[in-house]
């Protein structure tokens, strides 16, 4: 049996330096020192130090190697792909449940000090600190031994800032991995002449207030900005969140938002070829020190991009599911898809961007699949308390819920994600308009998801 020394070093330390507080300071030194460190902090310094030893003679060198300047984007895609190195993923066994879940009071997590920013932002860390982020690979801290991750879309319209931050803090605590805004200037649910917070401006906010959760928006309109603006923003986000953005990316759909803020909207193939071309400078910039391109659509000269993003390869998501171009431009550029509609279209989909992988030379398994909820999920007791949120929903946004009845039971919830699962889904995302729905997150958290695990790990 081990010692008490080496039982409990901190205790002793503590009692050590507590007795020695009335000591003059050389004499508090030398009453430290003639005790010594404990055995496991001696152990730890000693590990620490042979750790160090071991990165000055060049062993687990962490230095990135970048594309040299003035690299003009030419011929195959994967020419602007560096090697994915083998990421190291989370190596935390789960060690509790929902039901053992430590929230931190949505007050403390509102009101951060200086400090707290400064301990938790990239810029302010060391720069070795900032590099082992970057090469860290996926910085999710996965809290249950699933296949399968959980998200949240949060849709900003007809609500508050206020509703916003409370239930992003909300799902962090309750330990989902991803969160989400979506990019529209206008509501597109009930009246649409209401109140629509710009989606963009909520991730920064979302980054500086959380420490965990994955942040990014489902999706970006391509044709909203210009691809450089966009990919700065994106790096800027990777750097707030230190590490932890999504580029979400798509073509865009909604024409009455074109035209009231006076954008071109283009046909869907124009709109597609832009997106493609998009997602091949935004790779660019993210990855070379300089990006010089000459397309149809947009010029590049000798663009710098700095500084390059925390992660080693900040994820590009694409949504949608056209067959013959979105899901090419997946296989060619994404980390991530994201498909709609019930498991057996997302199959078929998925099969569709296997054989574009194929063609284009793409390991299919590096794109993580990630999904909605068909048809909804709305979690209580009763029919009837579902049609109750739906009356309350419909009273925010000024016009009557329609639609299928979302999936209330919990064991029918377990049945649809087992089939996405069985699909290959790797990810589920929940859609959610204001009132936010915080009873079904909760309900999920402590209901759904233990059960979901405890089979997986059958």
């Amino acid at each position: 049996m081990a010692g008490p020394d080496v039982q409990r070093p901190r205790a002793r330390m503590r009692r050590r330096r507590r007795d020695a507080r009335g000591l003059p300071r050389g004499a508090r030194h030398r009453e430290l020192r003639r005790h010594g460190r404990p055995a496991a902090a001696r152990a730890a310094g000693d590990r620490r130090a042979a750790s160090v030893g071991r990165r000055r003679a060049g062993q687990g060198s962490l230095r990135r190697h970048r594309a040299g300047e003035g690299q003009e984007i030419q011929g195959d895609a994967r020419a602007l792909e560096r090697p994915q190195p083998e990421g190291r993923e989370c190596d935390q066994e789960c060690t509790h449940g929902a039901q053992r879940l430590h929230l931190r009071p949505l007050e403390r997590a509102v009101h951060r000090t200086a400090a707290d920013h400064q301990r938790g932002g990239a810029a302010d860390r060391h720069p070795s600190d900032r590099r082992r982020a970057r090469h860290r690979g996926s910085v999710r801290p996965d809290r249950y031994p699933l296949s399968v991750r959980f998200g949240v879309q949060l849709q900003p319209d007809h609500c508050t800032w206020e509703e916003m931050r409370d239930t992003a803090l909300l799902a962090e605590q309750l330990g989902y991995e991803l969160l989400f805004s979506w990019d529209h200037f206008i509501p597109l649910r009930g009246d649409t002449s209401g109140r629509a917070l710009e989606g963009w401006q909520i991730l920064p906010a979302w980054g500086a207030l959380t420490t965990r959760i994955r942040i990014g928006m489902l999706v970006t309109g391509n044709t909203y900005r210009n691809p450089g603006v966009l990919a700065k923003m994106a790096m800027t986000l990777d750097h707030i969140t230190n590490g932890r953005a999504i580029l979400g990316i798509g073509a865009a759909w909604n024409e009455t938002e074109h035209r009231m803020y006076g954008i071109d909207f283009d046909t869907p193939g124009v709109r597609l070829a832009k997106l493609d071309e998009s997602c091949r400078i935004i790779r660019s910039l993210f990855e070379n020190k300089r990006t010089t391109h000459r397309g149809k659509y947009y010029t590049f000269t000798e663009a710098l991009a700095e500084p390059k993003p925390v992660q080693r390869r900040l994820p590009i998501l694409i949504g949608g599911g056209g067959e013959r171009k979105t899901l090419r431009t997946t296989a060619k550029y994404a980390d991530m898809w994201h498909g709609f509609g019930p498991p057996a279209q997302i199959a078929h989909k998925m099969e569709v961007l296997r054989a574009h992988c194929q063609e284009v030379d793409r390991d299919p398994d590096e794109i993580e699949i990630t999904s909605g909820f068909d048809p909804g999920l709305c979690l209580r007791d009763s029919e009837r308390e579902v049609e109750a949120r739906r009356a309350d929903v419909g009273k925010r946004i000024g016009s009557p819920v329609m639609g299928p009845l979302p999936i209330w039971r919990v064991e029918d919830a377990l049945k649809r994600l087992r089939e996405y699962e069985g699909v290959g889904v790797t990810t589920v995302i929940f859609g959610m308009g204001s009132p936010f729905d915080t009873e079904t997150m909760r309900r999920f958290a402590a209901q759904v998801r233990p059960k979901f695990a405890a089979v997986a790990a059958a």
